[in-house]
């Protein structure tokens, strides 16, 4: 069962095509990987897949939009809350009822190890611990499809580690997951599917079992495909 499908997806801003006749599907479990350089439509086509533009041809069959959990790269601005209160906030949105939103919250960030931030300010957090707040924050309602941007940005190798046992942990109970990130090694053993950007009409997807046979590294496959 597909939980994702994107067919023939474009999408321009103006006379600027930034993603054109792009299609992929997901199933339950699946993780795509997606690596390209800055400007090719990467952060476009996450804003499609999570609802917060439309594309201008093409069909997107998704979740609904409570059933999906959405990590942004930029920033976001809660300087005067705790991390509890942030994840409150998040489990309030999907009218998680109080006492299980509480349980949701120790039980992360115990196994995250960030309970010492659920009592400390934003505005006194690192980058690395407000990047894993906001992680936690995108999985508090058990998402059916979790759509991550640079989730490993500003993080060292040990919690980098710790967030891809998580993200294998979701995958194994069904979470369909789609990563922009160039952590290759890190998330290796997770991803099923890779998405290569080089511009609006240069994309193409391959199957791990794929790049498997082909016997190259993807460094490689991704080397031959942008040259």
């Amino acid at each position: 069962m597909d939980i994702l499908k994107a067919s023939s997806v474009s999408k321009r801003f103006g006379k600027k095509s930034v993603l054109s006749d792009f299609s992929v599907s997901l199933s339950e479990g699946e993780t795509l990987l997606i690596i390209g350089f800055n400007g090719v439509g990467k952060s476009t086509l996450l804003d499609i897949l999570n609802g917060v533009c439309f594309p201008d041809e093409g069909l997107i069959e998704m979740p609904d939009r409570k059933e999906i959990g959405y990590m942004a790269s930029a920033s976001e601005i809660y300087e005067d809350l705790t991390g509890y209160k942030y994840l409150r906030f998040h489990t309030d949105f999907y009218e998680i009822p109080k006492k299980r939103a509480n349980e949701i919250i120790d039980e992360i960030t115990d196994s995250m190890g960030v309970s010492d931030l659920k009592d400390k300010r934003f505005a006194t957090m690192s980058s690395g611990e407000r990047k894993r707040m906001k992680f936690i924050a995108s999985i508090v309602h058990s998402p059916k499809l979790l759509i991550l941007d640079e989730p490993f940005s500003n993080l060292d190798i040990k919690q980098c580690v710790v967030m891809t046992k998580m993200l294998s942990k979701l995958k194994k109970n069904g979470t369909t997951i789609v990563i922009v990130s160039h952590e290759f090694g890190t998330l290796e053993e997770i991803y099923d599917k890779i998405l290569v950007m080089h511009g609006s009409d240069r994309h193409i997807v391959i199957g791990k079992d794929e790049l498997e046979r082909s016997q190259k590294s993807l460094i490689t496959v991704v080397k031959e495909y942008i040259n």
